[in-house]
């Protein structure tokens, strides 16, 4: 990133151009550029490819600058040149858009990621076989990780049911005991009533008996 403060090219002006096709010839024709994005792309910084747009003459302030950043990042990847595959790996693994697609290409097979690995110039052959079987392997442990996750929630939500239907058939019995209770506790006053007006019945027939 510092190289390209310590050498600017002042040929290329990026904010020139009105189009994103143009702008993008551009890049293309300047290779300190180029290889500055490429760069960047491959450490997955969009911040970066943004800062050397900008210092080209393509400021965040137009139109095109996003636009351009965007397509930078989805299309420009590339692992030409690199022979290392722990290199190779944490390079894929750092840029978010480049897993992103590994992950919506992975149930495809080893023939759909051989062709994304060779359109990122990564030529066929063992080291690209390699970084396949990495792929795939990291795709279905991924997966693994899903499941299980949905899995526990599943059951979290099966336990927190139980308990609210425990809880709410607690309730039920709760308010069946205490209409019991009010049952018990009016019964007794019933019973006096009825014996009191029973004896009132009773007095005012002996009264009659006496008339």
């Amino acid at each position: 990133m510092a190289e390209y403060h310590r050498h600017p090219s002042k040929r290329v002006n990026l904010g020139e151009y009105e189009t994103e096709e143009d702008i993008l010839d551009a890049i293309e024709q300047s290779r300190r550029i180029t290889r500055l994005i490429i760069s960047a792309v491959q450490k997955g910084s969009k911040f970066e490819v943004s800062q050397i747009l900008e210092h080209y003459g393509l400021p965040m302030t137009s139109r095109l600058h996003f636009k351009v950043t965007n397509i930078v990042m989805e299309q420009w990847f590339s692992l030409m040149g690199i022979e290392d595959e722990e290199q190779i790996w944490n390079i894929l693994k750092k840029n978010p858009y480049a897993m992103n697609k590994l992950r919506s290409i992975a149930s495809g097979g080893t023939m759909v990621l051989s062709d994304m690995l060779t359109e990122w110039e990564l030529g066929i052959g063992a080291l690209q076989s390699k970084i396949i079987r990495r792929i795939v392997k990291y795709c279905e442990a991924e997966e693994n990780d899903n499941n299980n996750n949905n899995n526990t929630n599943n059951d979290d939500k099966d336990i927190t049911k139980n308990s609210n239907d425990d809880n709410n058939d607690n309730n039920k019995d709760n308010t069946n005991n205490n209409n019991n209770n009010n049952d018990d506790n009016k019964d007794p006053e019933k019973e006096q009533t009825d014996n009191n007006t029973e004896a009132n019945g009773n007095a005012d027939s002996d009264k009659k008996e006496d008339k």
